[in-house]
């Protein structure tokens, strides 16, 4: 009897049906978790990864959470408006945040002043999928692998443009940190997105861009782009033909990812139920199957391992954007 709880005695005791599979979690203050809704904050509009990632979960958590999650899409501000109202919530499990992680790790210091510590007011719970950005080049350039990129650009200083979604996204910095161990001289043109970045590469504007796969595989399918090199350490398991950039003997190691983030407070207990059921969800073979479709990764990362990661990724933005000056008021 000890065994089922206080929850089973007091039902028993009155007659009353109890099922012992019911899974709970209390909150510390004599509640089960969950009890009402919870509400996944996405930090970016509909039709993106997070929201991808978002929807799946939507689906999945509430048959073993006994909960509807209810995704709320605020984007905006390059993911700090979405970030600030989970910064700002309650820490009781109900409010949480998926992001993309440039707007926890490089977002600090690009933006001048934000309204929340990144790390401080939103601890990582898990880290959801991950991908590699492709390095694509316009068919014009005469490059097919990194090295050869590199030896043209240097043969031609400033001729290259690359194109990237906006000032202080991933995209751009991970090109920077590129230009710097590479010592190549390549110039920045921004746009506003991933969409309009590709086609101006695809029209010749620019040459060449570190992109996501959703926005540049399919002009790599239709011969409209090429893509010769991957920014992840490893090569990727949705894009297995494309090698490392550190295959070339420049040391790069940027993953891009979309992670759950809980606002600083909440109990550990309610953390590690969540964890424990997205990691089931991440597990599962149609799950898998449906991110790789996407061109990622089902992750699940433990929790302390995305911690860390958001400490490391931070800490390697601060010195890209101190070495570059990249800002945004």
């Amino acid at each position: 009897m000890k065994s089922i709880g206080c929850a089973a005695t007091v039902a028993l005791a009155l007659g009353l049906p109890f099922h012992a599979s019911a899974q709970t979690t209390s909150t510390g203050s004599g509640q089960a978790y969950p009890e009402r809704p919870i509400r996944f904050v996405v930090s970016f509009p509909p039709g993106g990864s997070t929201d991808f990632i978002a929807r799946i979960l939507q689906q999945r958590l509430p048959a073993s959470l006994g909960q509807s999650i209810v995704v709320d899409n605020r984007g905006g501000g390059g993911g700090n408006i979405g970030n600030n109202i989970v910064a700002k919530a309650a820490p009781d499990g109900y409010t949480l945040l998926i992001t993309a992680e440039g707007t926890i790790t490089s977002n600090p210091s690009v933006y001048a002043k934000l309204p929340y510590h990144a790390i401080r007011d939103l601890p990582a719970i898990t880290q959801l999928i991950k991908y590699s950005n492709i390095v694509v080049l316009h068919p014009s350039v005469p490059a097919a692998s990194v090295k050869e990129l590199i030896q043209f650009a240097k043969a031609q200083p400033g001729k290259l443009r690359y194109s990237h979604p906006g000032v202080g996204t991933v995209q751009q910095l991970a090109v920077e940190l590129f230009k710097m161990q590479a010592g190549v001289d390549i110039t920045s043109v921004p746009y506003k997105g991933g969409g309009p970045a590709m086609v101006a590469l695809v029209g010749n504007e620019t040459q060449l861009a570190f992109a996501t796969p959703p926005s540049s595989v399919p002009h790599v399918k239709s011969g409209r782009l090429k893509a010769i090199a991957v920014t992840s350490a490893k090569r990727s398991a949705a894009l297995p033909d494309l090698p490392p950039i550190a295959e070339s003997g420049i040391p790069i190691d940027v993953d891009g990812w979309v992670g759950l983030f809980a606002p600083a407070g909440t109990p550990n207990r309610i953390v590690k139920r969540i964890y424990d059921e997205v990691f089931k969800i991440l597990q599962m073979a149609e799950v898998k199957e449906l991110v790789l479709a996407g061109g990622s990764e089902a992750s699940g990362l433990s929790t302390e391992e995305t911690r860390a990661k958001v400490r490391a990724e931070t800490a390697m933005w601060a010195e890209v954007v101190k070495s570059t000056g990249i800002k945004v008021e």
